[in-house]
């Protein structure tokens, strides 16, 4: 087709939707087009689409789409990859894809390949407390805090690792078989879902001090599972790197893991006067 139209829909309620048609791949008249929109992310202040496009002759392309607002998007990039999601983090952007592709960029324009020193294909990635981390076939994990050098850690598993989030105080990776991995440091890896679940879990978020996760396994009823849970990193196994965020009945209400200042004015009798300086983001922002 000389063009093909792809539904992005908006909503300002999460109950109402919209349909934005954007129009992609118009240059490429009387050729066989298969393409994906595989992630959308809020990402510094704006929304980027990384696509995934397979066209005859089997030659893959991804495309990098991003909009202020969520209805007027512009095409930012073509990279020789098909493209499957996308993070932003210490200024520098990073995408990854098939065969062991990754990609960076600091203005969503021009991107350069990174080695990975693997052709497994690559498919989730984001980014928490000053690391990279990349998911894919196989249960392959790479760490990189720069996004240009990157390290395989041992997650000792060979399930398809689909995604990865990173929120109070701890980095979680899920994928198939219901494999469910968490880590404090990106480096050692343990299995949490001990065989009471199972199915290809493929979604995960985490927002409002919780990680949600969705996935297939409950076909026999037609029913998407939505998985929930809370998880926080142990207080005694760690030095003093971080923030712990208690209510006045001791209720644990967050990890600050990076700030900017912390200033206690002590009193004797009383708790004193804080003064707390964070950039905000949407693990330390409630």
């Amino acid at each position: 087709a000389s063009s093909s139209t792809y539904g992005i829909y908006t909503s300002s309620d999460g109950i109402n939707w919209t349909n934005r048609d954007l129009k992609v791949y118009s240059n490429y008249a009387g050729r066989n087009i298969n393409a994906a929109f595989n992630a959308v992310r809020f990402l510094n202040n704006q929304f980027v689409i990384v696509t995934g496009t397979s066209f005859s002759g089997g030659r893959l392309e991804g495309h990098v789409l991003v909009s202020s607002n969520g209805i007027n998007w512009s095409d930012k990039a073509e990279i020789s990859a098909s493209l499957m999601e996308i993070a932003y983090g210490n200024g520098i952007y990073v995408t990854v894809g098939n065969e062991g592709a990754i990609y960076t960029s600091t203005d969503l324009s021009n991107w350069t390949k990174r080695a990975s020193n693997t052709s497994l294909k690559l498919v989730g990635v984001s980014f928490g407390k000053g690391l990279f981390i990349i998911t894919g076939d196989s249960g392959i994990i790479l760490t990189s805090a720069d996004g240009i050098t990157w390290t395989k850690q041992e997650s000792n598993t060979d399930s398809y690792l689909i995604r990865s989030r990173y929120g109070n105080g701890m980095y979680v990776a899920c994928g198939y078989n219901a494999v469910l991995l968490t880590s404090v440091d990106g480096i050692t890896w343990t299995e949490q879902n001990e065989g009471y679940l199972s199915g290809v879990w493929y979604g995960m978020v985490y927002a409002n001090n919780r990680y949600v996760i969705t996935g297939n396994h409950l076909t026999s009823t037609g029913n998407i599972p939505l998985v929930y849970f809370d998880i926080t990193r142990d207080l005694t196994d760690y030095e003093n790197d971080c923030i712990f965020v208690y209510d006045k009945e001791l209720n644990l209400l967050g990890i600050i893991d990076e700030f900017n200042s912390l200033q206690w004015t002590r009193r004797y009798f009383e708790a004193g006067e804080f003064e707390l300086r964070v950039t905000p983001d949407q693990n330390n922002i409630k």
